[in-house]
């Protein structure tokens, strides 16, 4: 007798068995490099107030995304991460703000435009500082694609 959690060849699959298939997959050799793919460009950023002898230590984090726009390095974060680094500074004033193993001298002057509404900030990097936030640095931006923009002449256009 088979068991109740096997299917027949004409029936659809499982949540399990697609539960099941997709751990063969992580598993396996594709699954390893495509586990990679977003170190090519994504980072952690991390951020907190510098430790304090016989105080606690707090230290609080969130995720960038590297872009290179134009020749120009953007880190793309959540407003609520910039905001939450603010109010630690303005608290504090000795906080520090990292991304991968980049410590970032002055965040604030490197704001490029922050929104509330669609919970977005960005940041300008330099070129150099790039090998110590991803191992793959040279790789960004190489898979991204400019967006069609409004040329004013009834169709869509590329930048550039």
């Amino acid at each position: 007798m088979r068991s109740a959690h096997l299917r027949n060849e004409d029936s659809k699959p499982t949540s399990e068995d697609m539960i099941q298939q997709a751990k063969k997959f992580a598993a396996g050799p594709l699954g390893q490099e495509t586990a990679k793919y977003p170190l090519t460009f994504a980072s952690s950023i991390v951020f907190g107030g510098k430790p304090r002898i016989g105080s606690e230590f707090q230290v609080n984090n969130g995720t960038v995304s590297l872009l290179r726009l134009d020749g120009v390095i953007v880190a793309v974060t959540a407003q609520h991460v910039i905001e939450a680094y603010k109010r630690l500074a303005s608290e504090r004033g000795d906080v520090i703000l990292q991304i991968g193993d980049l410590l970032v001298q002055d965040p604030l002057r490197r704001l490029i435009d922050e929104s509330n509404r669609h919970d977005l900030a960005t940041l300008r990097l330099e070129e150099h500082e790039l090998g110590k936030i991803s191992p793959d640095h040279e790789k960004i931006g190489r898979h991204a694609r400019a967006a069609p923009r409004h040329t004013g002449h009834g169709r869509a256009g590329l930048k550039g």
